[in-house]
């Protein structure tokens, strides 16, 4: 039997269906009950019905609020976005959103951010994420050799009427083509796949150490990154097979006055690293 992932489900139900569903829900919700949420925002994100007879129009209310926070945290911000722009009636859409902004926005990005922080998963000696809530800010760190790759995941405040950026923050070793692909990737997996910021991450950290998983370090300076112009060990010895950096290389060949390799003496070829 084939296990149906989440994007499956909502790929399975059709963007008209869940678009009738929110119009519909948020339709229904009074907006004159929702006092009771400024009151206890902690009914947005958890509430049980209660066994014993009370108010049915408030105990509804409840529901649909958190039925609108369940949506929008399980349909994820692409299909909000989408349902959201199909509105035609600016008035009825305006409405919308300030509810949103007021009352979905702040919870969901807090359990985004909750949730971000669980990374164990991802976290080790060279790979670490930082959080910081008073921005709705993560930060993705790579080091190598004292040196980082760093990416910034932000949550915009309005989310999920507004996308999640993801932007490079610091950039060594890696050419600039092959880092946005990675900057585009992490985006790709937030906002069109309904994918979590971990799974971003995740994807982040993999790309990372692919690149790097094949280089050894420079028989030169011992690193993968040169230290002044963040380069990897790029030049192969055909002979004893070392890598080197251009740079140490050049002032190796500069130093000793001769083009033969510094470990074994042979007649440096030229062969790039593959």
């Amino acid at each position: 039997m084939k296990i149906m992932h989440k994007q499956d489900y909502i790929t399975h139900l059709g963007e008209d269906c869940i678009h009738n569903f929110l119009t519909f829900i948020f339709k229904e919700v009074n907006g004159k009950r929702l006092g009771v949420f400024d009151e206890n925002p902690s009914l947005v994100t958890t509430y049980t019905i209660p066994e014993d007879e009370t108010d049915f129009q408030d105990d509804l209310n409840k529901l649909l609020v958190n039925l609108i926070y369940l949506s929008m945290k399980h349909f994820g911000g692409n299909l909000t976005q989408i349902w959201i722009n199909g509105i035609r009636d600016m008035q009825l859409r305006n409405k919308f959103e300030s509810f949103i902004i007021k009352y979905i926005s702040p919870p969901l990005i807090t359990d985004i951010l909750n949730s971000a922080t669980n990374t164990d998963s991802v976290a080790d000696d060279d790979f670490s994420v930082k959080l910081n809530k008073s921005n709705n800010e993560v930060k993705c760190i790579y080091e190598i050799d004292e040196q980082k790759l760093e990416i910034g995941i932000d949550l915009p405040a309005n989310y999920p009427l507004s996308q999640i950026s993801v932007k490079g923050l610091s950039r060594i070793g890696v050419d600039e083509k092959k880092w946005k692909s990675w900057i585009l990737a992490c985006r790709y997996v937030i906002n069109l796949q309904n994918g979590t910021i971990l799974e971003a991450i995740k994807h982040f950290k993999s790309n990372v150490q692919l690149n790097f998983q094949d280089y050894d370090d420079c028989a030169i300076c011992y690193s993968i990154l040169n230290a002044v112009d963040h380069s990897t060990p790029n030049k192969v010895c055909t002979t004893c097979k070392h890598n080197f950096h251009s740079a140490c290389l050049y002032r190796w060949f500069k130093s000793s006055g001769s083009s033969t390799c510094p470990l074994c003496r042979a007649k440096f070829q030229f062969k790039k690293h593959s």
